[in-house]
């Protein structure tokens, strides 16, 4: 566990899944405690965002089996945490992870403290002999009052999908601007894939701003709460890949729909704000 701190905001971390698992904003506790309703806080998607058809995907003729979002989120990472404020969070390849994921990789999660912002940094590095394909994205869980008057706004131009029973699909409108009640998730998840740069969330409780999240690195975005239980929470998910479509094509890994590639020895890095009121 490491704790990072400034005049604002207390975050700590945990090694298992590099998971934030305590955000204090002046005081208040802002994220879920990971114990009713649903227990976890704030996993890592790596190196897929959401669910595989059947668990399934085939690369290079040879067939794998990996769970919804991956395995990083349940494996240990190595730690190095630079001063009060900023922490480095490591996944390499290794046996393991080839059994469901047959590349190597070093995957870095970066969490720096500014202010009121907390930023989230993921860097994949591609240390494969071949292209690498894979998602990436965060799933936190902050603590709301559903029985106020929360305003939430995505900003951006969007295109909607929600989940079916056969992957995810199109919607054909999109819902950017609405009130908080537990009936916009009967579907499940919204999700959303932007069409711009100019990403962001803006929640507001009685008026006031409460969270606003910047995800200009990232296109996709998931706001999820538990289906008919009343939490009192919503994850704000910032992604860059989702869950497989219901009409793929096929299930080969390279054409997986919003996948990203890296060219060997390539690396690349998405970072969002997570900005606390």
């Amino acid at each position: 566990m490491i704790k990072l701190s400034n005049e604002y905001l207390r975050v700590d971390v945990n090694s298992h899944g590099a998971e934030i698992c305590n955000v204090e904003y002046m005081g208040q506790k802002r994220l879920h405690d990971g114990v009713n309703f649903w227990q976890r806080t704030a996993p890592v998607l790596f190196p897929i965002v959401g669910g595989l058809i059947d668990n399934k995907y085939t690369h290079n003729g040879i067939s794998y089996t990996m769970n919804q979002h991956g395995f990083a989120r349940d494996m240990e990472f190595e730690i190095n945490q630079i001063s009060e404020t900023e922490a480095i969070c490591v996944l390499t390849s290794n046996d393991e992870t080839k059994t469901k994921y047959p590349f190597d990789f070093i995957f870095k999660i970066k969490y720096v403290l500014s202010s009121n912002i907390l930023s989230t940094s993921y860097i994949v590095e591609n240390k494969s002999d071949e292209i690498m394909y894979y998602s990436v994205g965060a799933h936190p869980a902050y603590n709301i009052d559903f029985s106020k008057d929360v305003d939430i706004l995505v900003g951006g131009s969007n295109e909607m999908y929600q989940l079916s029973k056969k992957g995810i699909v199109k919607r054909t409108d999109c819902i950017d601007n609405f009130k908080l009640d537990y009936s916009e998730f009967k579907n499940d998840a919204l999700i959303y894939s932007s069409l711009d740069d100019e990403n962001f969330v803006n929640i507001k409780v009685d008026g006031k701003d409460f969270i606003r999240v910047e995800y200009t690195d990232m296109k996709q975005l998931g706001l999820w709460t538990p289906l008919g239980v009343q939490a009192p929470f919503i994850c704000i998910e910032p992604w860059v890949g989702m869950a497989d479509l219901a009409n793929r094509k096929d299930d080969l890994l390279s054409n997986k729909d919003f996948i990203n590639k890296l060219e060997i020895n390539e690396t690349k890095t998405c970072t969002y704000d997570t900005i606390f009121n």
